[in-house]
């Protein structure tokens, strides 16, 4: 996936290096709504991260978003405010979930 569809906003999420580990995304749905989601590389796995893959795994989650209920991680959660605050500005006559 080099670009993402025009009813997708996303923003990295990057660690205290300010390296790039994760991803998350505001999908506008058929429905008028919103739904977030999030991509993150796994630490102590040795995950090495994939904008591409990042991408797509934070907008399959956000097209299921309220029905995943994950957890959302302390280091993610600045970055899903300001997406959240970005979506609500941005698509405009939408519910925001």
């Amino acid at each position: 996936m080099t670009n993402p569809p025009n009813n997708v906003i996303f923003q990295y999420v990057r660690n205290r290096r300010r390296q790039k580990v994760g991803v998350v995304a505001a999908v506008k749905r058929s429905d008028n709504t919103v739904g977030l989601g999030f991509s993150l590389c796994a630490k102590n796995k040795g995950d090495v991260f994939n904008r591409n893959t990042a991408l797509e795994i934070a907008i399959g989650r956000a097209n299921n978003f309220p029905h995943f209920k994950a957890y959302v991680p302390q280091s993610v959660l600045e970055d899903w405010r300001i997406i959240y605050d970005r979506a609500c500005r941005y698509f405009k006559n939408c519910e925001v979930l």
